[in-house]
């Protein structure tokens, strides 16, 4: 995992945190790292926006979710990333 990453996983692991804070018992899903609002499921459309928001003005600005699964495990890989650690990584 890149430095870049784990700063985003703390950051998420503190904001969840202060929604469990806020929404107690209403909190729909703690074992979940991306939620909505409420801490429940996001929907599909609404990390479709958000991966759209993130990689505006990018090379990556067209790529689909699926596209992005497919060039992670191609960077892994090319980086000589076991396969059998690619495929449970996915």
């Amino acid at each position: 995992m890149g430095q870049e990453l784990k700063k985003v996983l703390l950051a998420q692991k503190e904001y969840i945190e202060k929604l469990k804070y806020a929404l107690g018992d209403d909190f729909a899903h703690p074992e979940m790292v991306f939620v909505s609002a409420r801490g429940n499921y996001r929907d599909r459309n609404s990390v479709y926006q958000s991966l759209k928001r993130f990689t505006k003005g990018t090379e990556f600005e067209d790529m689909t979710l699926h596209q992005l699964r497919h060039c992670n495990a191609t960077l892994l890989l090319n980086s000589g990333v076991d396969l059998k650690v690619v495929s449970e990584h996915l």
